[in-house]
């Protein structure tokens, strides 16, 4: 698949537990794509969460950052509350 877009969220958490939580959340979004014209990357280093978005066309580059936008958005109170 040639991208033609790519785009990193790097996100740094207080905690390892904290990081990986919100990876396995994240997880099911890498393995079944909507769409065949983007796709999502993770990668868990310690503290840090990578996610890298890589798309065909704009269009489809503008849909997935805005998806793994609004996940993280659902996800924050839960981040912010320690409870997942």
């Amino acid at each position: 698949m040639y991208e033609k877009y790519v785009s990193r969220i790097i996100l740094d958490f207080e905690s390892k537990t904290e990081a990986r939580n919100i990876y396995l959340a994240l997880y099911p979004e890498t393995v079944k794509v909507p769409s065949h014209r983007s796709r999502y990357e993770l990668l868990l280093e310690e503290k840090t969460l990578v996610i890298t978005i890589y798309s065909k066309d704009l269009s489809s580059f503008r849909a997935a950052v805005n998806t793994m936008l609004r996940l993280l958005q659902t996800l924050e109170p839960l981040i912010m509350e320690k409870t997942i």
